[in-house]
């Protein structure tokens, strides 16, 4: 069984992939969201844990890299 890596470096390889921000196809797969559209209805119902933001002139949902990794790791911790 592989170990859980720590949260930076996590961080490290979605920001080398993403860069610092993360929406579209890349959030969705990252939060565990088969498409995009299972991951808005997510975000509708208020099931998604995460703090997503809007950015003008941009279609979507989008989140820091970091606290996506952060997300991430604190989720793996819960089991």
């Amino acid at each position: 069984m592989a170990t859980n890596p720590s949260a930076s470096s996590l961080a490290q390889n979605l920001f080398d992939k993403w860069g610092p921000v993360m929406g579209g196809i890349a959030l969705a797969k990252a939060l565990g969201f088969p498409t995009t559209s299972a991951m808005r209805q997510a975000i509708d119902r208020g099931q998604v844990g995460l703090d997503l933001f809007k950015i003008p002139g941009r279609r979507g949902r989008f989140a820091l890299t970091e606290n996506v990794s952060s997300w991430l790791c604190a989720q793996a911790q819960k089991r």
